[in-house]
């Protein structure tokens, strides 16, 4: 199962309906269920028709952890060492791992349970990890590929 972390200095919280209310404006006709607390919605479903069949559906389960009430910080640091033990030069790693130190919440996607990885997630994940990404200062992790910048282009491969 393919992640995609969006690690976002921003704490702001991103309203449900902004999400939804992009992606319609981008084209993708997505239902969102999501579900929450008092700090703000905790996790998310997406789901839409399969191009092509009436019946098929397929989706993303969304999760937003907040780094102070959710204790990120062991995971966040894991992430940091990781980076800088990769990537070519020091100095090129630095800010990426002051990126990692400096969050305030983490977004997950991944395909929603029981569904693998397909070519129909492809476009909703993308389009919706970069629009959180620029909107909360975020730094994009996709599993087995790497880190990105919120306009996916490559900092470090895995």
């Amino acid at each position: 199962m393919i992640w995609n972390r969006i690690f976002c200095r921003d704490e702001t919280p991103i309203p449900p309906v902004e999400i939804l209310q992009a992606l319609h404006e981008a084209g993708f006709a997505v239902r969102g269920d999501f579900r929450g607390d008092d700090l703000g919605w905790t996790s998310g479903a997406l789901r839409w028709q399969t191009e092509g069949s009436d019946e098929a559906e397929t989706g993303i389960v969304l999760e937003c952890f907040l780094t102070e009430a959710d204790d990120l910080r062991d995971e966040l640091n894991t992430w940091a060492a990781w980076l800088e033990s990769e990537g070519s030069g020091s100095e090129e790693r630095t800010p990426w791992m002051e990126h990692l130190i400096q969050v305030r919440q983490l977004i997950t996607l991944r395909p929603l349970d029981g569904l693998e990885f397909d070519a129909a997630w492809q476009p909703v994940a993308a389009h919706l990890r970069r629009w959180i990404a620029q909107r909360r200062d975020g730094m994009i992790q996709i599993d087995g590929q790497g880190f990105f910048s919120a306009e996916e282009q490559l900092l470090v491969r895995e």
